[in-house]
């Protein structure tokens, strides 16, 4: 083999290891930027957890049971709380007529979160809680 045909067969191999490595780092690159997507949902779907478990703490307090629907904002996170009474709990020989709970009887609330957030992340924590009729 001619000097002239060794250069050309050394600058094939010089292109080829090029094309390899730019290739490398290509791929290595894209699993970086991979892991980095990966790592900001995990930091996002634990925010809106954070805002879901936040506000199902306030709504749970035995003394915040009220029924009905509240929303709100934190940050990046729209929560919406819905708070339904379900079941009524009555002393012994307390009269329960048309569906009414006397005073002093229990009632079972479902309290139920959802926290949406500007990425589409969505978090839905739900919880029962008892609570007293009239205070």
């Amino acid at each position: 083999m001619g000097e002239r045909a060794r250069s050309g067969y050394v600058l094939f191999e010089v292109l080829v290891a090029a094309a390899v490595a730019v290739l490398l780092i290509v791929l290595l690159m894209r699993m970086g930027t991979d892991r980095t997507i990966a790592v900001a949902d995990v930091i996002r779907d634990e925010r809106a957890l954070d805002v879901a478990r936040a506000v199902l703490a306030e709504a749970s307090r035995r003394d915040a049971l009220v029924p009905g629907e509240r929303t709100g904002r934190v940050g990046e996170a729209d929560w919406r709380v819905v708070v339904t009474p379900t079941d009524c709990v009555a002393p012994a020989g307390a009269p329960t007529g048309h569906g009414a709970c006397p005073r002093g009887g229990w009632i079972l609330h479902r309290i139920r979160v959802v926290v949406s957030d500007d990425h589409g992340r969505r978090a839905d924590l739900e919880t029962w809680r008892l609570g007293r009729v009239g205070g």
